[in-house]
């Protein structure tokens, strides 16, 4: 398998996406790459799709910010 062209596919598979084309359609053409593809674009869209809580977001970097500071004051 070419690595270029299996980058070139996924590329144009992402852009393909984007504009509404669903995996079914990307992996119709290309075929060849199919079973490399599919689980790229699957993982790409179910990250796409994920909902981040800013709340969650702040309260982590807080977490992660004390902790930061903890360390750096013990021996």
């Amino acid at each position: 398998m070419d690595e270029r062209q299996l980058s070139e596919a996924l590329n144009i598979c992402i852009d393909r996406l984007a504009m509404g084309h669903s995996i079914e359609d990307c992996l119709r053409a290309y075929p060849e790459y199919a079973d490399a593809l599919r689980p790229l674009l699957y993982a790409g869209l179910a990250s796409s799709r994920a909902e981040y809580n800013l709340e969650e977001v702040r309260a982590a970097k807080m977490r992660a910010q004390m902790r930061f500071e903890q360390a750096l004051v013990r021996p």
